[in-house]
């Protein structure tokens, strides 16, 4: 009669038959499990992912958060996160939600290192500073891959809305020209900002359009067609001819900057010339008008003040410089050279009654890349006006 034992294999022979089944995982470690505030773990997870597995199994509560929109001067909103979680509170800024909420957690993770809850959100480093090193590491990380994908799942196109828009070149024979070229041309010698370029797609598999965004600082413009090449080369050719029509409106207005009263008389050309050319090779404009506004035999004071700064839809700094200056008479100069002290108070009087009528302000316009560069546009018109007619 069989025994029990006989239905069984015996383990040590089963050992050395199956090898693989006298083994055991129970209770052991695997070295492929990294532990949870591993760099290799946390460079996985999402700045949003880490404070969620922190909010969880360190304080067993959700994030609470806030939406504010923030509507910017160009029609567009602006989105405001606000998440608060164990008394910390942080905040991020960005044009979707999505974008927002990223930017909150990551100052959020910042401000936990401060307050030395690295622990909590399983952040690794040894140190305060190698925590912060990780986070922005992390950030980094995901920053580098919603570039990658943000023009095609993070940029939506309202057809509905004010940007320039068409299916063509509107002109006649000029489709085939290189107008992305062109744009890039006419940033580079006007020194305006490179143009960026948004792309997304509309309609079924078999009916594609591509819709591609050109911008440049406020200004957008688009194309839309079957072809992405196609469409960015529209969007560029509307945004060239903006650009154009602003550039040549901000010239006229900077030709006419200040009038020319009847009463100043005409330097001849080579002298003229002269002037201006040694005055705009000054490297500071400003100095060098501070420099020609104390030449105490041309004014007898001065003063100036920039005002209403701004900048325009392309970028481009603009700025108003006002100048007040107290104009030295022929007689004035002559009695400066001579030094006659019998005619030092009857020369201040004069003086004084020429400050009063010598008080109404040049206006000139400065425009460029930057406010300071605005300035010393501005400075270098000044320069040019004052160099060129005499008082």
């Amino acid at each position: 009669m069989a025994k029990f034992e006989d239905f069984f294999t015996p383990v040590s022979e089963l050992a050395e038959k199956e090898p693989q089944t006298g083994k055991s995982n129970i209770g052991k470690y695997e070295e492929d499990v990294k532990p949870r505030n591993s760099i290799e773990t946390f460079l996985t997870k999402t700045p949003m992912s880490v404070m969620e597995e922190g909010s969880k199994a360190s304080y067993q509560q959700s994030i609470q958060w806030q939406t504010r929109e923030l509507p910017l001067s160009n029609n567009a909103i602006e989105f405001e996160m606000i998440c608060t979680l164990a008394e910390i509170k942080a905040s991020g800024r960005g044009n979707s939600k999505k974008i927002a909420k990223h930017r909150a957690a990551i100052k959020y993770l910042h401000e936990a290192i401060d307050r030395g809850r690295k622990d909590e959100f399983f952040i690794p480093g040894e140190t305060v500073a190698d925590a912060h090193k990780n986070v922005d590491q992390l950030a980094e990380l995901h920053d580098d891959k919603r570039s990658i994908v943000a023009a095609s799942q993070e940029f939506s196109v309202n057809l509905n809305d004010e940007i320039p828009t068409a299916d063509k070149i509107p002109v006649e024979g000029k489709a085939n020209e290189n107008w992305v070229g062109k744009l890039q041309e006419f940033l580079a010698k006007n020194k305006l900002q490179a143009a960026e370029y948004l792309t997304t797609e509309e309609g079924t598999p078999n009916d594609r359009r591509h819709i591609v965004t050109c911008i440049v600082g406020k200004q957008k413009t688009r194309g839309r067609t079957g072809k992405k090449m196609a469409a960015k080369a529209i969007s560029s050719y509307l945004m060239l001819e903006i650009l154009k029509k602003n550039v040549e409106d901000m010239d006229k207005e900077m030709c006419l900057e200040g009038e020319v009263e009847e009463e100043f008389v005409d330097l001849d050309e080579k002298r003229r010339s002269e002037l201006a050319e040694l005055e705009i090779q000054e490297k500071d404009a400003q100095a060098a008008l501070v420099k020609l506004l104390s030449d105490s035999k041309r004014f007898s004071s001065f003063n100036y003040q920039y005002l209403l700064p701004s900048v325009n839809d392309i970028g481009v700094h603009q700025v108003l410089l006002e100048i007040k200056v107290g104009i030295v008479s022929q007689d004035e100069a002559e009695e400066l050279e001579v030094g006659a002290e019998h005619t030092q108070t009857e020369k201040i009087a004069r003086k004084d009654r020429r400050r009063d009528l010598d008080s109404s302000p040049f206006v000139f316009c400065g425009a460029g890349p930057t406010e300071e560069d605005a300035k010393n546009s501005a400075c270098q018109s000044a320069l040019i006006h004052f160099n060129t007619y005499s008082f």
